[in-house]
This record gives structure tokens, sequence and C-alpha cells, in this order.
């Protein structure tokens, strides 16, 4: 579950200036790190998980310890001894779990794909809700399902805020779906009480994956086509909840799909992309050249733009989930095995400890360390911890590793020369100092400014008259213009 921090009264000191009384997010990002921060400590580790024909496609973790992760068989497994063991708390024949999300412990969603997109799947409901931990499972009811069929994304953003001194505490949730089309979008601005269903850009023809920023700003990554052979990965942004939808991305080949997406900090995300060309060209009928590169999407602003990166070029690579646990440092899933970057995409070396097919990667922070679960063909999880330098561990406040927890500082590790306080990061800039601070004030001997902030006039000129004085002063001001502007260029 994602966190935000909104402020809309604070005082002259604090960090957030807020306009006509609206609440307004902290969007302020600190630099960008040069060395990743969070290093494995081990290899991917199994996880004890029921055994299952395929892929199975996601998995959430509501703390540390508490997770939940469902499969096609309509089954949904939870653990309280974080992953060590796992117990089956749903069990439904034609229901395909496609996607979970918690809102806390006991209250969660399990999104079903629903008929026609797989052998044996007839259940027609599109959502579930639990409120006591997983024990049992209600249908949701969501207005306007007209051409919904099935569920594959389920978002979930917490908001605190602070209006006019009253704390108050809103839980966003977003339900997307899905593969194979057609296209649906769902909204509830109170965890799950009441829902809407949000308009969709006509490009927009199935959903795999959606991803809030803040309660305005979010995506949706996507197919173009219900139609593979004509589909081409797409991304739409909405800075507004959904009112209004702009295509941020499209590739340009055909056989492709947006799959999964992965943002570590409010500036940088990832998303992988599908290519199915290379399957199509082993049916000698399509007349189908396969393309064998594969790449995975960024963005360094936001949202607002996205760049290709090459992943590998192998085709038989089939991608699939992605996650990243700091700007730098990340994974993605797929078929034949994982692949990882410890810069930010730029190379990747492939991982094959990781779960085959990884559909959904989560990173599960405890303190200074964390957790990266991985469900695929079985359920893995890395554990990570603070990069050493020197043998000393670096615990230093950041806000950087804790993106989605937007504005909250934790105590988090992070390298020492991207240390930053929130003030400093306000204006841009380090706080470390590379130089000792310039002295400030008049220079020793220096005669003191009047009461009035002037210059101090020379006695030579303090027999003229008003006028002369005053061209005295300005070219006193000039020449301590001059002054400053030489310091400042040495």
């Amino acid at each position: 579950m994602k966190r935000c921090l909104l402020v809309s009264f604070v005082s002259l000191a604090s960090l957030v200036i807020a306009c006509g009384g609206k609440a307004v997010p902290i969007t302020a990002s600190p630099p960008p790190p040069t060395a990743p921060v969070l290093v494995a400590s081990g290899d991917w580790q199994l996880s004890p998980s029921e055994p299952f024909r395929g892929k199975q496609d996601d998995l959430a973790f509501a703390s540390p310890t508490r997770g939940f992760y469902g499969n096609g068989d309509g089954k949904i497994f939870r653990t309280d001894d974080g992953g060590a063991t796992w117990q089956k708390v749903f069990e439904q024949k034609g229901t395909f779990v496609r996607a979970v999300g918690f809102l806390d412990a006991q209250r969660g969603f399990a999104g079903n794909l629903g008929p026609d997109a797989f052998p044996g799947v007839t259940d027609t409901q599109l959502l579930y809700r639990t409120d006591d931990g997983g024990a049992t499972w209600k249908p949701v009811v969501l207005p306007d399902v007209e051409g919904a069929r099935g569920v594959c994304a389920i978002d979930i953003l917490a908001v605190d805020a602070v209006n006019m001194g009253h704390r108050l505490h809103k839980e966003l949730v977003h339900v997307g779906g899905r593969v194979g089309g057609p296209a649906s979008l769902f909204r509830s601005d109170d965890g799950g009480t009441t829902w809407s269903r949000l308009a969709l850009p006509p490009q927009v023809a199935m959903i795999l994956d959606v991803h809030f920023l803040d309660p305005s700003t979010g995506f949706v990554f996507a197919g173009s086509d219900p139609d593979v052979t004509k589909s081409h990965g797409l991304i739409a942004r909405t800075t507004d909840a959904g009112r209004t939808w702009k295509i941020v991305y499209e590739s340009q080949r055909p056989f492709e799909l947006m799959w999964k997406a992965s943002f570590p900090s409010r500036m940088v995300g990832y998303a992988t992309l599908q290519n199915y060309s290379s399957e199509a060209a082993q049916d000698p009928e399509a007349h189908v050249t396969g393309d064998p590169k594969r790449h995975v999407v960024k963005t360094v602003d936001g949202g607002a733009t996205w760049q290709e990166l090459a992943l590998v070029d192998d085709p038989k690579v089939q991608e699939l989930g992605v996650g990243f646990v700091d700007e730098l440092h990340g994974w993605v899933g797929a078929m034949p095995n994982g692949f990882e970057t410890l810069d930010g995409g730029a190379t990747w070396k492939p991982v094959l400890s990781m779960p085959k097919a990884t559909n959904k990667l989560r990173i599960v922070r405890d303190g200074d360390r964390a957790e990266v679960w991985a469900i695929g063909l079985d359920v893995r999880h890395l554990s990570l911890a603070c990069r050493s330098v020197d043998g000393r561990r670096l615990l230093i406040k950041s806000a950087a590793l804790l993106p989605r927890f937007l504005g909250l500082i934790s105590e988090q590790c992070v390298d020492v020369d991207q240390s930053i306080t929130v003030g400093a990061r306000r204006r841009g800039r380090s706080t470390a100092r590379s130089r000792p601070r310039r002295r400030r004030g008049p220079r020793p001997g220096a005669r003191a400014p009047d009461r009035r902030g002037r210059p101090p006039i020379p006695p030579s000129m303090r027999t003229r008259p008003r006028g002369a004085r005053d061209g005295a002063r300005s070219a006193l001001r000039a020449r301590s213009r001059a002054r400053s502007h030489r310091r400042v260029a040495a």
C-alpha cells in the first residue's frame, strides 16, 4: 500500500505552501543517487507455497509478516510469519485470482480475471473484499459494469492530509482490467465503500496495470487493440483524478502491449513491454517476422514522457513483472529467466534464481532492510540490507527510499554523498558542504550601514549637498555590486 502526505495549512517554516485552502502534495524530489543503496545480502530464497501448474499472478503484503497471494485455481493464501508458511484462506472453483491489494492487515481486495480468458474460468464477479484478514470474502458491487469482464490490477493509495489543523485520512483504490479487453477502470475514494467508473480514452483497449502517485496523478498501462496482432503498448496519464487522460507513450511495433509498472520515486518509473511477434512467427502461415529485441520503458519526469531502454536481444524472452527498490536498482521478471539492473536500466544481467515467469514484484520495507517478493511459477524473496562503507552501515533520514510514502521522512539507509535534509531538498541542493561557509557581514574595520541600511558616507562627502551625497551613495552601491559579482565569479 502506498502512502501520500498532503498539507494544506502549515507554518511559515514548513515545506509546502498551500493556495486557496486546497490540499497539495509534497512533490519535491532529492537528487538522483549515484549508486544503489540497498544491496542483496544473499540469493533469492524459495518460499514454501503450494505447487501450481503455471504462472501465478499477484501477491501483496500488508506488513513485513502478513502477506497474501492468489492464483488461477481461485485460491488465496495468507502468511503471518513473513513467508515461512502459507495457509489457504479462500478457494472458489471457476474464479481466477489475478490481482490482490490490501489497505491494512484486515482489509483487502481480490480481482477476478473473468470468463473467456482462460479455460475453466466461469465466475463473472469482478471484485471480492475481505474485512477480517482473509478469513471471509464477499463480492463487491461495482457501478456501471456493462462491458467490464475482468480485473488485472489493483492499486491502493493511502492519503494522510492536514486541512486547517484537522488530520484527514483517505484511502484510494483503483481497479482495472483486463488483458484481451475490454478496458475498464473503477475508483473508490473511501477505501472501497463507494465506487465510480472512470471514462477512458478510446485508444485504451485493455488495461494490464494501474498506478497513482497521488489522488490526481495516475497512469494506466495498456494495449491499443484487443487483437494483439494490431496492438501497440500504450501508457495514458491523468492529472485530474481520471476525468481526462493523455497518451504519453505508444510503441511503434505491432504485437505489443504494456504489462506491469514500478515507480521507485515520484519522478522515476519503469514499465515492461510485452512483444508477441516471435510467438506469431512460429506459425508459417502467419507470415510474421519475429522481433528479437525486448525493451523496458522509463520516465524521469514523473511520467510526462517515456523512453525505451534495451533489455535483451533474445526472441525467447517474454517480459512480465517489474520492481525497483530505488531509482537505480531493480528487476524484470520474464521467461525463461529474470533480469537485474544496478544502473537505472542502462545495463541488465540475467538472474537465474528469480521465479520463472515472475508476474509481480513487491518491495516490503522493514526499518533499514527490505524484502523483494516475487511470484511466478513459485514464490521467492530476496533480502536487502544497507550498503556498507568502511565497515559502517549508513543509516540516514531520507525520503528517496520511500518514494511511495510521499513527503514522509523515514529512517532508511542512503549513500552519505546523497544525504539531504528536507529544507535542502526543497531548494534542490545537498546540505553537504564542499567548502566552508563564506563569512557574511562587513569586513573588519568597515563602517556599518546607517539605520536605513544605506552605505556609510565617506568623511569627504559629509559636507556636500544632499544631491551630491545621494550620487555618492549610488556610486558606492555600484562598487559593492561589482565586488559581489567578482566574488561569485571567483
